[in-house]
């Protein structure tokens, strides 16, 4: 849904106790048959269509100069790896761990996202009085119901929502697909990466932002902008097994009327647009993430799960954005978190800037994540990481960088920048914490976390 902006958290107080729901509703359940259903009908003309993108000589030109070496597989063998590919991305679910409750929708803070053992949605957290109305949830409540097909609420106006009505909605979540190093950090500095075994089955799948379709393009008031709302189709949704129709209304959603130029110096088109997720899904080496040299984070595809999701077996990684949190009390708590959760802890830098404050300069490429030596001592991923001879002295200088970073301020987001990109990530380029999204196949299973980039190898809770 649509980015929040970043403030002082607002809960001063530990948030009270509230009622855990079932895993799994029957409602959550008859909507995930109704995405299913969509899914299966839309598939055959989805992939026929996505197979001519692949064959498009448009789609050949952008692709042999972003990853050179699939210029010529032919379009079959590409869908074959795309297909892999998608069901093995990271799915995260971003928010603030300061949360600005003045703005829509209102979502998990650093409080109300460590004080459970289940992941809330944001009409949990109202209808349990841990957050107030605002005039934006209506969008929210227009997308689920137009996009999603879930039944209204009982209270019309959403300022008195049912909580056991709540918690048969839904959890937000943006396929990665760019491998970003904080996945979908237009929406907040803490990224939640879902296990992909365990909600493979809850998960319907979105072309775009239901937040950004439903303004745009959906009556009763479409505004347009620079979409193209005719890629969109109703009931249409997909799943991790039968996406290609999304992806395609995906390419041709951002295919805009005047668009801006790419990197390249073409303008945007669905093929471009096409040939850039093709070239960051099938690179395999993370140092080899071409630099496509525009900010895609807005145009992921979104993947929402319906369930109550427990965040010990729901969730496999947390990352975290480096400009806001390292070396800070927010990123000692977050991390205490993730231990106590046994998640493996990565960070990377978060280049979007919340709540429309100006931007920085984008220090390319976005392959930079790093992993947290505090946590991964501590939990049942590090204990082949550990292992390691080459881990004792890359921990100690993870130490080091916590306590030197915490001398440079957050709100000074261009000095963070640097630090970043000229002290912090040469620090630990090409060491055992330098890591990276799975790749398809390159695990056991998609409940590992991320890959060591040096070696390939796997990072798994046991």
């Amino acid at each position: 849904m649509l980015p929040t902006a970043v403030a002082a958290c607002a809960l001063l107080a530990p948030p009270p106790p509230v009622p855990r729901p079932p895993e799994v509703t029957p409602a959550h359940t008859a909507l995930v048959n109704r995405g299913r259903a969509e899914a299966a009908a839309a598939a055959p003309a989805g992939r026929a269509a996505l197979l001519a993108l692949l064959d498009d000589a448009e789609y050949r030109a952008h692709l042999r100069r972003w990853a050179p070496e699939y210029g010529g597989v032919p379009a079959a063998a590409l869908h074959a790896m795309l297909a892999e590919e998608f069901r093995w991305a990271e799915i995260t679910h971003n928010f603030e761990p300061g949360a600005d409750l003045t703005v829509a929708p209102p979502d998990l803070d650093l409080l109300t996202a460590t004080k459970y053992d289940f992941m809330l949605n944001q009409w949990q957290l109202q209808a349990a009085k841990l957050r107030d109305y605002v005039p934006s949830l209506r969008v929210m409540e227009d997308a689920e119901a137009k996009v999603f097909g879930v039944p209204p609420f009982s209270d019309a106006t959403l300022r008195n929502v049912s909580y056991d009505e709540a918690s048969s909605r839904l959890l937000y979540g943006a396929i990665n697909l760019m491998k970003y190093p904080i996945g979908g950090s237009i929406f907040g500095a803490v990224g939640l990466v879902f296990d992909n075994e365990y909600i493979h089955d809850h998960v319907v799948v979105a072309p775009v932002d239901s937040g950004d379709l439903t303004l745009a393009c959906l009556p009763p008031t479409p505004y347009g902008h620079c979409f193209n709302c005719s890629a969109y189709k109703a009931n249409a949704s997909g799943t991790l097994d039968a996406w290609e129709h999304a992806m395609v209304a995906n390419v041709w959603f951002w295919n805009m009327s005047n668009p801006p130029l790419a990197a390249d110096g073409a303008h945007v088109s669905a093929a471009s647009n096409l040939a850039v997720y093709t070239a960051a899904m099938l690179t395999e080496d993370y140092r080899a993430l071409p630099d496509f040299g525009a900010n895609f984070e807005q145009q992921f595809l979104e993947a929402n799960v319906f369930m109550n999701a427990d965040y010990k077996r729901g969730v496999k990684m947390m990352l975290l954005d480096f400009s806001a949190l390292f070396g800070t009390a927010d990123g000692r708590a977050l991390q205490a978190w993730g231990v106590r959760n046994d998640w493996v802890v990565a960070w990377g830098f978060r280049w979007y800037a919340p709540g429309g404050g100006p931007q920085l300069p984008h220090r390319k490429p976005d392959n930079r994540r790093v992993f947290d030596a505090h946590v991964l001592a501590r939990t049942t991923a590090g204990q082949n990481a550990t292992a390691d001879t080459r881990f004792a002295a890359a921990a100690g200088a993870f130490e080091s960088e916590w306590a030197a970073a915490a001398k440079v301020a957050p709100s000074d987001r261009a000095a963070r920048a640097s630090y970043f990109a000229d002290v912090f990530w040469p620090q630990f380029n090409g060491t055992v914490l330098q890591a990276q999204p799975l790749t398809r196949g390159a695990c056991a299973s998609r409940s590992c976390a991320a890959l060591r980039v040096v070696d390939r190898a796997c990072v798994c809770r046991l």
